[in-house]
Order: structure tokens, then sequence, then C-alpha cells
């Protein structure tokens, strides 16, 4: 087995966002109950899945996500009188169960309550897949490297209405997700106890049934080291993390834990291979002991040991201020703000008081915060921060760095309807997305307001594209061309011919950026030289109607693609003639891919969002 040795890197970044796991509540309730089948004497069922799924504040408010809490990660199996009992959770929660059981669909149990004496029972009813529609049904079969199948697997849907949540795979390893509305392209994240997990990707055939999938499960890769005190003792009890530094929709897979022993020593197993990894050290256990700074591995091939250097414990920073509503009012009982760390999956909840003071320890130093503010009272947004921080529009949160203790913070909050401060927040995104084009065009406040105007609808027009038509349909791009053609239009009415094409040779550039830096950040091992990169921005910036324009569909797949990809190394051969470097064929088919991919799923995601809406 082979060993390679990573160290820590400058302390990483320090952020919030929608989606962490806390522990910072207290752990004493526990839920059971009993699953049976449906009607008049059912049975009991013996091996159905409980799950928690989601979770609420029974008393005030928290910007938690729902399924975020680190009681979410708890399940257990029904016994052969169909009971069941979760032990540990949260009383200060109200839960929504998910139970599974094979030949059963899936239930939700709503509004569980550890407080309460009354059981959390489901009740199951049959479900017989050769019934349904073959349009309606997903099949998949789960393996390991070593070709076994894998009974007990999980299979997760992700941004994916009208589907099962979940399914369980089958002792020979096979599942199905029911459909009520099949879709082009789903997500699936599927984990298993002693695998590292993975992601895949279904998608429809040309006769509109759902492609069978095979999913192969590694080992991964174990990740050990060892955690310090600032004396340089062992420290044992530190709870520790590790998910992949760089996330994003194709790329986003559960987080691992563990917890150092007697010698400061920690393991954890089933990571991802052949990837970059966050590992951390978990705020709430190192309460009075400091801070232990994000540590970036780089993981070997499968089932490899990766040890990292030693871990050393820092002093903590304590950040404390005061929220302000207008005229002074109260904050309701119970209100509480979020702080959370970008890389690591681990965040606080601060309870705010009457007046609005909180105060919370334990931080690193060097490194971004950021505070998500409290969802009660409703429609209050952030409108002025002191000390050196700043108002996040897109996330709603307060971001800063943190060189010190920081006391005497002030954040003013603004009453607002919600529809009319999302619609300022847009707007204030074109602005900070376009302020190199703003600035070098100089215009008038008047045109100004206007072009953002035209920017917003633009991108209206976009959500209601991708709405009614999936990517891979030609319907899609033509939909995408005409409502183009309109912004063009309106934009030049505002701004004139020459300011027109001033923005698009800016804006171009920027996706060009843009679509390079995110392809970098999920390149899994790819790399480019600083003449490659600037190869692909510019040929991208100049040339993005001809990457788009062309597409055409059969049976799901773009056969444009290599149409695209030939005008490409003609582009790079010009661009090497020019002394610009040139993009190796391999490098260059990569890039082509990943783009085809992240287009499908980003306007997968659109739809979505524009759904929920």
């Amino acid at each position: 087995m082979k060993t390679t040795f990573s160290f820590p890197p400058v302390p990483f970044a320090f952020a919030i966002a929608f989606a962490f796991a806390v522990t910072g509540l207290v752990s004493a309730g526990e839920i059971s109950g009993v699953v049976t089948g449906e009607g008049k004497g059912a049975k009991p069922i013996e091996g159905a899945t409980v799950r928690v799924h989601a979770a609420w504040m029974r008393r005030g408010s928290s910007p938690m996500c729902p399924t975020c809490w680190v009681d979410c990660q708890k399940s257990v199996r029904t016994g052969a009188d169909g009971r069941y009992r979760i032990e540990g959770v949260s009383d200060d929660l109200v839960f929504e169960l998910l139970v599974l059981a094979d030949g059963h669909a899936p239930v939700f149990v709503e509004d569980v309550d550890p407080a309460k004496p009354t059981p959390a029972n489901a009740s199951l009813k049959s479900r017989d897949l050769a019934s349904i529609p073959p349009k309606q049904v997903t099949h998949g079969h789960v393996v390991g490297s070593d070709g076994h199948s894998i009974a007990g697997a999980r299979i997760r849907t992700v941004a994916a209405p009208g589907v099962d949540r979940m399914a369980l795979t089958d002792a020979e390893g096979k599942f199905a997700l029911v459909w009520s509305k099949p879709a082009q392209t789903m997500w699936l994240r599927i984990s298993a106890e002693g695998w590292g997990s993975a992601q895949a990707e279904s998608s429809l055939g040309r006769d509109g049934i759902p492609q069978p999938l095979e999913i192969k499960l590694s080992r991964g890769v174990t990740i050990t080291g060892r955690v310090l005190d600032e004396k340089g003792q062992p420290a044992p009890g530190v709870k520790m993390g590790a998910i992949q530094a760089q996330r994003s929709f194709e790329k986003d897979l559960p987080f691992v834990e563990a917890e150092t022993g007697k010698d400061g020593s920690f393991y954890l197993f089933n990571v991802p291979a052949q990837d970059e990894l966050a590992v951390y050290g978990k705020m709430e256990s190192l309460t009075g002991r400091g801070a232990l700074p994000v540590c970036i591995v780089n993981t070997g091939a499968d089932e490899e040991t990766v040890q990292t250097n030693d871990l050393v414990i820092q002093r903590a920073c304590t950040l404390s201020g005061q929220f302000l509503l207008p005229d002074g009012k109260k904050f309701p009982a119970n209100s509480r703000i979020i702080i959370g760390r970008d890389v690591a999956w681990d965040s606080k909840i601060v309870d705010l008081s009457p007046d609005g003071r909180f105060e919370c320890g334990g931080l690193p130093k060097g490194e971004v915060i950021a505070m998500r503010f409290p969802d009660s009272p409703e429609d209050h947004y952030a409108r002025s921060v002191n000390r050196g921080f700043e108002i996040d529009a897109p996330n709603l949160s307060i971001e800063g760095t943190l060189e010190g203790d920081v006391h005497d913070m002030k954040i003013d909050l603004v009453w607002k309807d919600s529809k009319t401060w999302q619609e300022e927040m847009r707007r204030q995104t074109f602005r900070k997305r376009h302020a190199e084009f703003l600035k070098e065009a100089s215009l008038p406040s008047e045109k100004e307001e206007s072009f953002i105007t035209a920017l917003v609808q633009r991108e209206d027009a976009e959500i209601a594209v991708a709405n009614s038509s999936f990517p891979s349909n030609a319907a899609y791009t033509a939909s995408l061309r005409a409502a183009g053609e309109d912004f063009e239009k309106q934009a030049k009415m505002v701004l004139g011919e020459q300011a027109f094409q001033l923005f698009l040779e800016m804006d171009k550039l920027n996706t060009g950026k843009n679509w390079v830096g995110q392809y970098l950040s999920v390149r899994k091992g790819q790399s480019l030289t600083a003449d490659e990169k600037k190869a692909l921005i510019r040929s991208v910036s100049h040339h993005m109607n001809q990457f788009y324009q062309t597409h055409r569909v059969e049976d799901g797949k773009i056969l444009a693609q290599e149409d695209r990809r030939q005008w490409h190394h003609g582009e790079y051969d010009a661009l090497r003639a020019g002394g610009e470097g040139v993009l190796p064929p391999a490098k260059l088919m990569f890039f082509h891919e990943w783009v085809e991919r992240t287009r499908a799923k980003r306007w997968e995601e659109i739809q979505v969002a524009y759904e929920r809406r």
C-alpha cells in the first residue's frame, strides 16, 4: 500500500453557504415508531429503512438548510416486529422522516417531534414495478470494484422533482426509481458502507425510456494524520472531516468524519481517489482548545493511504457584534445566525439576544468568514455593515477577513418585501459582474439603469427558455438565439452601436474566463500552462457564438460537437502561429466534453429553479 504526504497550506477561506452540517444543539431526544403495510390487518415490515430526511427549529428561527442538520445523517432498520428507534437526535428540532422498503413506495412522515410521546408510525403502500410504465422507472445496478453486487447502497436523486427521493439496492445490488414525469437528465449520488461515494447521470433513450445504469463503486482512499495542541502534545477527541475542496453540481460527494484517538491520530476512510480534499477539525470539538485550519490533501489512486503532516491547533479568534432592526425593534425569542466555513463542511449556530447581540468564538485567524442572518423577522435584509465586512448580495450573507478578535460589529437591517429585495440584489449582481464595462462606457445613470434592466430581462428569457425546452433539444438553441436577438435590439437602443460592441467583447472575455476557471476547478487531474490557458480563454471569448450555434440532436446526442472541436483545433493552430501557444488535442477534447456536460446540467438546474418559483 503506497503512502504519500501532504502539508497544510495557508489557512483556507471561511465563508457561508446554504448547507452545512451543524452540531451545535443538544442531542438528547429519540424517535420511535412502527412501519407496516397499508390497510386493515396490515403486517409489520421487517428491514425497512427509516431515515431522518429534514429538520426545522421547534421555536424561533434558523437560516440552516432543512436537510443539512447533522441528525439528517441518521438512519435505522426496522426489526421483525416493524419497530424502529432513532436515538440521540436534537430535542430542539422537529423532523421529517423518509421510510423505504423493498416492494413498497417510499413515504414521508412529517412533524415528528421527539418531545411528544406520539410514535412516528408509517404505512407503506405496496408497489409492483412490473405494472408501472417503463417510461416512469429508472433501473440500476450497483457493483464494487471487485465486480460483486453491493446490497444496501443508498441512491439519492438530486434536483429531480417528481421522482423518488431515494432508493436502496436489494440483495442483488439492483434498484429502481419511479417517476411521475421523467426529465431528460437526472443526477444520482450513491453511497454504501465500506465504499467510496460516487455520482451518476441518468438520461432518456430515443424511445423516452430511462437508460438502465451500471454504477461501480471503489474503495476510495484512506487519509491519516495526527492532531497536536499548541504545546505539541497529542489532541484526542477532535472530530475531523474531509470533503472535496472544489464542489459543484457535477462534483459534490458527502463529507467523511472521524475522531482523533488518545495519541491524536485519525483515519478517514473511503474518501474519493484522484481528488483534492479539505481535511479539517470541526469547531464544536475544539471549544476551549483553539482552532484547526484546513489542510488540503491531494489523494492518490484507489485503495492508497495518504498521510498528512502533523496538524497543529492554533489560537482561535472571537467575533462579536449586533444586528440592528429598524426603529430599535427587538428580535423574536430564539433568533439565530449561522457562521460557517467555505471549504470545510463546518459551521456554528449562534443565538441572538433580543437586542440582536451575538458572540462567537473558536474561529480560525486569517480567514474570510461570513454570516447568514435570521429568516425572522421576515423580509429583513442587511443594509450596511462595518469593520471591513461586506454584504454578499447573491447569498444574502455578510463576509469579511478575520485577522484577529473583532468586537462591536454593527449590521443594520432594513425591511423590504422579498420580491423587491431579490430584484434589487439581481440588479446589484449584474452591476458587479459588468463593473469593468460600466466604468469604461461611463453611461449616464438613466441609461445605466435601462441597460441593467435589459440584462435582467435577458436572464428571465433564458430561464423561460430552459423551462420550455431541455438543453439537448434543438428548440432550446433556436429559442435562446431569439432571446439573444431581442436583447441585442434593446441594448443597442440604450448603448448605441459602438458601446454595444464594446460590451460584447468584454462580456465574451468574462464568459471565457468563467468557463475556463470552472473547468480548471473540476479538472480531475488535468492542468494547463499559462499559454494554454490564455489560448483557451481567448478562443472561447472571441467565438462564443460559433461555439453554441451549431446544435443538432439525435438520440440525445449533440451531433455538432465534432464540428466545433475541429473548428477549435483550427483556432489553436492559428494561435500557435501567432505565438500564443497551443492546447494539446487530449486536453482540448477533455475541455469540450466538460463544456457539453456542464451546459446540460446548468440549464437543468435553472429549469428546476424556475419550476419551483
